[in-house]
């Protein structure tokens, strides 16, 4: 068993077999989702910070699969980026942060962080899991298309 840190979160994963759920592992998210995705297809992940109802919008959608690798193409905050995803184990997460952490005061914010695993790929469409991590409860999250699991 080999144990790896997520940003700042310890888990666990078995040499022999990679579990690519991360909430079997251990870990709690507030808000995840299964989204099944054909080429180009747009995923949308709403994001409204409670201390201010301002309302961000996280986009993703697949490009390219070669049989292994899965070239995501995102938007957030008009900033575009390409990611690219694997099958393999030690390269199908990818984490990107929302909010930065915020002290006010005494009081610890932690960051607002989503997570964007590949799963699989079958009869053409991509299976991308999307986990937000919010332990300090400062936003609502909203996923469109609302098809899907979870």
């Amino acid at each position: 068993m080999s144990v790896f840190l997520l940003g700042a979160i310890p888990f666990a994963v078995s040499n022999l077999k990679y579990n690519s759920n991360l909430n079997a592992a251990g870990l709690k998210f507030e808000y995840a989702k299964n989204f099944k995705l054909k080429k180009d297809e747009k995923a949308y992940v709403y994001v409204t910070e409670k201390g201010t109802a301002r309302r961000e919008v996280f986009i993703f959608s697949w490009t390219l699969y070669d049989g292994l690798n899965l070239v995501i193409n995102s938007k957030f905050r008009k900033y575009p980026r390409q990611i690219m995803l694997s099958l393999r184990p030690a390269l199908r997460l990818y984490k990107q942060s929302l909010l930065p952490p915020v002290r006010i005061a005494t009081a610890q914010k932690e960051e607002v962080m989503i997570y964007l695993d590949f799963e699989a790929f079958e009869r053409g469409k991509a299976t991308i899991n999307a986990y937000v991590w919010d332990k300090s409860n400062r936003v609502d999250v909203e996923f469109k298309p609302d098809s899907g699991e979870y």
